[in-house]
C-alpha cells in the first residue's frame, strides 16, 4: 500500500519482530460522510504495561479478544466474536526479551491484530487497585504452537511431527504502538 510518491502509507515499528503498523486516517473524512468508526482512544482508553500493573493489573486479570476467527463474520452487524481468557505473563522481562506479553485465550488464523481488552473490575482485595473499565492491553499477533514429535522404535528418528494450538497468545502492548503513532505525532506535553 504505496503512495503516489512511492512511500508507505502506513508506519511499522523500527524492530522487526514487533508486527505493528499504523495506518494514519483522515478524521476529516470520517466525520464528513458520518462514517461509524468505533475506536480505542490510545491516550485515554489504552495503558501500557507499566500502567496496567499500577491500576492492578497483572497476570490472572481478565481479558476479553475481540475479532473475527476463521471468517466468521456476520454480514448484518458484522460484530466480532468475543472471547474470554487472562493475562498469563506480564513481566518487564518478557516484554525486553520477547516483545510481547502472554495470554491465556484460544485464537486461530483471523485473530491476529485482534484488541486485548480488560475486563471492567469492581471488586479488589483492600488495598489494592482495580481497573473499573475496559482498557486496551495490546493487540494479538500469534500463537505459541505445541508441538508433539512422534519416534520410529526402529529407528529412533523423529517420523512425524504434530502442531497444535497450546492455547497461548502472544500479545505486543500498548507502549509500541505509542511509540509508533510518536513518531507520526510526537505528543505535545503541557506543563503546569
Amino acid at each position: 500500500m504505496k503512495k503516489e510518491d512511492g512511500s508507505l502509507r502506513y508506519f511499522v515499528h523500527d524492530i522487526d519482530d514487533i508486527d505493528v503498523a499504523v495506518l494514519p486516517l483522515s478524521a476529516q473524512f470520517i466525520n464528513d460522510n458520518d462514517l461509524d468508526f468505533p475506536c480505542f482512544d490510545i491516550e485515554n482508553t489504552a495503558m501500557s504495561t507499566e500502567e496496567l500493573r499500577s491500576n492492578g493489573a497483572d497476570a490472572g486479570s481478565i481479558i476479553y479478544m475481540l475479532g473475527f476467527p476463521m471468517g466468521l463474520v456476520n454480514e448484518a452487524s458484522n460484530l466480532p466474536i468475543c472471547r474470554m481468557g487472562c493475562i498469563s505473563r506480564m513481566s518487564e522481562t518478557q516484554i525486553r526479551e520477547q516483545h510481547n506479553i502472554l495470554v491465556d485465550i484460544q485464537n486461530f488464523p483471523g485473530n491476529s491484530g485482534s484488541p486485548i481488552i480488560t475486563r471492567p473490575e469492581f471488586v479488589s482485595i483492600t488495598g489494592t487497585h482495580s481497573l473499573t473499565k475496559s482498557i486496551l492491553v495490546g493487540i494479538v499477533h500469534s500463537y505459541i504452537p505445541y508441538q508433539e514429535k512422534l519416534f520410529s522404535v526402529q529407528t529412533n528418528e523423529i517420523v512425524e511431527i504434530r502442531s497444535e494450538n497450546s492455547g497461548i497468545a502472544l500479545v505486543h502492548p500498548v507502549e509500541y504502538i505509542r511509540e509508533i503513532i510518536d513518531k507520526i505525532h510526537p505528543r505535545i506535553v503541557v506543563s503546569e
